[in-house]
């Protein structure tokens, strides 16, 4: 326990001893005396003691210095500060246990201890970030689904691109939290969430040309879509990959982290499109083209 008192008593011997002060003595014999002797301990320095940190900030007084308000005791305990966020909410739920028996065994403090860290700050956050990446990806499979149904008015091609999607997205949360086993933080729930946006991109490019091309027969649109978009989603992959490789060299680990998570998701992504997608289209995809579906079907076509 780190707290204010100990320097506070050692300069109220001092005081006792060599002025000769009858009121330097812990506990205050009155609150008027307890807030003089601190005004005073505050005032004239002494709270910077060798060997401890400023205690200044551990006590907090009225306007005019008359009185105590509140005070803080720093206690230092054997959790880690990178423990898993799920472990720190159990500990910090513990520690609401234990505060709030205190404070129900003391109500004659007139005010109410409570607890804080920044362990249980970043668990809370981390917390919140999971919870909110679960549901950007639901929105984002959703916009998906909607752009697909409203462009090209095709419902097989648009359960064909959410399953590309969610397939890049398992392969990605698979390998890193079962294969590398890296833990749900903060960094990792921010860039997992950014495969519903990268991962669909490559397969919407290949669902949408299919869905233009006027070939006879899945195999022929088919041709006429990798046609279309093959070469320029290749480049695409080449400069998004080639952009990874420098972040790798850096010595700060959440950097090369961000690296590996979106060289992974760009590797899933354009493989489901061009291996699953491609697979899938040629089995499940329309047969023919239809001009009256979405709501501008007829104003752009892959032609081989």
């Amino acid at each position: 326990v780190e707290c204010f008192l100990v320097p506070l008593k050692a300069w109220l011997r001092r005081r006792r001893l060599f002025r000769n002060c009858s009121e330097c003595k812990y506990p205050f014999s009155s609150s008027e005396a307890a807030s003089e002797l601190l005004k005073t301990y505050f005032d004239t320095g002494s709270s910077k003691v060798r060997g401890w940190r400023d205690t200044e900030d551990d006590v907090g007084f009225t306007d005019d210095r008359s009185r105590v308000t509140w005070f803080r005791v720093r206690f230092a305990t054997e959790l880690p500060n990178g423990m898993d966020a799920r472990l720190a909410g159990d500990w910090a739920r513990r520690w609401d246990e234990f505060v709030a028996e205190f404070n129900h065994a003391h109500p004659d403090l007139g005010v109410e201890a409570f607890h804080t860290t920044k362990l249980w700050v970043r668990s809370e956050f981390e917390t919140a970030l999971v919870h909110s990446t679960v549901s950007s990806g639901c929105a984002c499979v959703a916009s998906s689904l909607l752009v697909v149904l409203l462009f090209l008015g095709d419902v097989r091609l648009a359960a064909l691109l959410v399953a590309s999607v969610l397939g890049v997205a398992s392969c990605v949360a698979g390998l890193l939290f079962g294969v590398f086993g890296w833990s749900l933080g903060a960094l990792e729930a921010v860039c997992v969430s950014l495969v519903f946006g990268l991962g669909v991109d490559y397969s919407l490019h290949l669902v949408e040309a299919f869905g233009q091309s006027d070939g006879k027969g899945r195999f022929d649109r088919l041709q006429d879509a990798l046609r279309l978009t093959g070469g320029a989603l290749v480049g695409a992959l080449c400069s998004s990959l080639l952009a990874f490789p420098p972040l790798f060299l850096c010595d700060i680990v959440m950097l090369w982290r961000i690296a590996a998570i979106m060289a992974l998701i760009v590797s899933f992504s354009f493989l489901f499109a061009f291996v699953f997608l491609a697979a899938a289209l040629a089995v499940c995809g329309s047969p023919s083209f239809d001009a009256s579906a979405g709501c501008c079907g007829a104003d752009f076509r892959a032609r081989g």
